[in-house]
């Protein structure tokens, strides 16, 4: 007897292999699209996939390595199934894609969007840096040692982390920056955004070759932010290997408050006494630096006031503090060897 059931079920079952294959030809020829175009776009390698390895963009591009790959979700059965049966569309649930690049940086530095959770604040006070600019501060939190947080930090650096970050959803640890979205980005445009911005962050992060100490000597000289050129003349002069890159920010910040300084001129201490009380926080930092090369008596009262004043930033108190107590000492040593020639 025919057995039309069975002639039914094999066709359904052809038609289901049929569809599935369809559904994944589709779908790979529309990721390799993307992939190829965005590989395209930004001057990176395509690498074709196997039967055993998904297909891949690689390469480097202004200075970082990059990997665009797409790859399922590991899992058993059960799993998957609890998956399609919450999210329908298999290419979201069992899939991911991932943009990875990596960035020579500090080991320990990373970035994190801020949540302004209590919890969080308390998590990181130990290891958050704060660069001095709000925008920036009140929603990235920058963890590190300072001496390798702030000179990666220029306008443009900022800015990027910060688009990164919180408008594409990147993460960066030990130097590797990811995007990681679900599902398989089959829309050139978008896997194209995501890959440049990544890109973009890792290489404003890099720089340009320069050495700590120059980078953050331009911060503290040019940034367009008050808060973060103080904080970085700061950092600048308490790193002993950087001193000439300190003085020539020091240097270049009095002559911006003041083009007609000549140090060492006449007038040069009255003039830095008035500096001193200047409303812009780098002046008065450089200012107190200068003073403290003086070490004169008069010198010395105003950087000591200047310790003593509860509006002074702890920066300026710390800077004015060191300043005085180096002219006391060098007072001191001074005075038995007048006393012996006398």
């Amino acid at each position: 007897m025919f057995d039309l059931l069975g002639l039914l079920s094999g066709l359904l079952f052809g038609a289901g292999v049929l569809f599935g294959v369809s559904w994944y030809v589709q779908l790979h020829i529309r990721l390799d699209g993307a992939l190829q175009r965005t590989a395209h776009s930004l001057g990176l390698g395509y690498y074709p996939g196997t039967l055993f390895k998904p297909a891949r963009v690689a390469g480097d591009a202004r200075g970082v390595r990059v990997t665009v790959e797409c790859r399922h979700t590991p899992g058993n059965l059960t799993n998957m199934l609890t998956r399609f049966r919450n999210e329908p569309d298999l290419s979201n649930t069992l899939a991911y894609t991932r943009i990875t690049v990596w960035a020579d940086l500090p080991d320990g530095v990373r970035f994190a969007v801020e949540t302004g959770s209590q919890a969080t604040r308390r998590a990181l006070s130990d290891t958050a840096v704060v660069t001095g600019d709000p925008a920036f501060d009140n929603k990235v939190v920058a963890i590190g040692a300072p001496g390798d947080v702030l000179p990666l930090l220029s306008v443009h650096a900022r800015n990027t982390v910060q688009h990164v970050i919180c408008e594409l959803g990147a993460t960066i640890q030990q130097g590797v920056i990811e995007v990681k979205r679900p599902g398989y980005i089959r829309d050139p445009h978008v896997l194209t955004t995501l890959t440049r911005g990544a890109i973009r962050m890792g290489a404003a992060l890099v720089g340009d070759g320069r050495s700590y100490g120059a980078r953050l000597a331009a911060i503290a000289e040019d940034d367009e932010v008050e808060g973060v050129r103080s904080r970085a003349l700061a950092l600048l002069l308490a790193r002993a290997d950087d001193a000439q890159y300190a003085r020539d920010a020091v240097f270049t910040t009095l002559r911006q408050a003041r083009p007609e300084l000549v140090l060492g001129g006449d007038g040069t201490e009255t003039t830095l006494m008035e500096l001193l009380k200047d409303r812009s926080e780098p002046v008065r930092l450089a200012a107190a630096v200068g003073l403290g090369s003086y070490g004169t008596s008069a010198a010395l009262d105003a950087l000591t006031t200047i310790a003593g004043d509860y509006r002074a930033s702890p920066d300026l108190k710390a800077l004015a503090a060191g300043a005085a107590a180096a002219i006391r000492a060098e007072s001191a040593a001074s005075s038995p060897a007048q006393s012996s020639d006398s």
